[in-house]
């Protein structure tokens, strides 16, 4: 599942910079930041990291992956609703409390590809087992 929400996630980053150009006007390189780091956790973790049962180190990673991207989800919606709310002059601020948000979801994202990379050793060892 959680291999899924991140595949689908990027999706809809990338979609999102082609439908909302207006809104996300200026944040295109923070945005496409964000879905190469989700493409290279997908990338650097095997098939096998999504699905162990029982490791708990490795389920803690995944739920909390998937915290992530659900919040960055809600940051996103909250701030296309807000976008579209405001006056042209008013909307600088909206942006700048996103590109903060999103800089601190980059940064939890980059701490989860350095914590990724020993759970993926450890579950090639164990299925090699």
């Amino acid at each position: 599942m959680a291999e899924g929400l991140v595949k689908l996630f990027v999706q809809r980053l990338h979609s999102l910079l082609f439908r909302e150009t207006e809104t996300f006007s200026g944040l295109e390189h923070q945005t496409e930041r964000l879905m190469t780091i989700l493409r290279e956790i997908r990338g650097q973790s095997s098939g096998d990291i999504w699905r162990i049962n029982g490791d708990a180190a490795t389920s803690s990673w995944i739920n909390e992956l998937t915290d992530v991207i659900f919040g960055m989800d809600n940051l996103i919606a909250e701030f296309i609703i807000q976008m579209n709310q405001q006056k042209e002059s008013d909307r600088s601020c909206q942006t700048n409390h996103f590109t903060s948000e999103s800089q601190a979801i980059e940064s939890h994202l980059a701490t989860s590809v350095q914590e990724m990379t020993p759970l993926t050793k450890s579950t090639t060892v164990g299925v090699d087992k």
